[in-house]
């Protein structure tokens, strides 16, 4: 789960408390997804626009295998 990271009401707030997850899961998540990109042909082309994106899947397993590591929990925002 994702949302805004610049909430505009308090609906918004309450969205953003509520996305707090356990990071093993979305770890393992994007290592598999990192992996498909690389591996399966069908997928290559359509993220070819996007160099970096299975590096940066992999940076954010990273960033969630360190947060596990302290039994910390993440959450995913977006800016637009």
């Amino acid at each position: 789960r994702f949302t805004s990271a610049q909430p505009e009401s308090p609906q918004d707030v309450e969205e953003l408390e509520a996305i707090w997850q356990d990071p093993e899961p979305l770890a393992r998540c994007c290592e598999e997804v990192a992996a498909a990109l690389e591996l399966h042909p069908r997928l290559q082309p359509l993220v070819a626009p996007y160099p970096h994106l299975g590096q940066r899947l992999r940076e954010l397993a990273a960033i969630c295998r360190w947060a596990a590591e302290r039994r910390a929990k993440v959450r995913l925002t977006y800016l637009l």
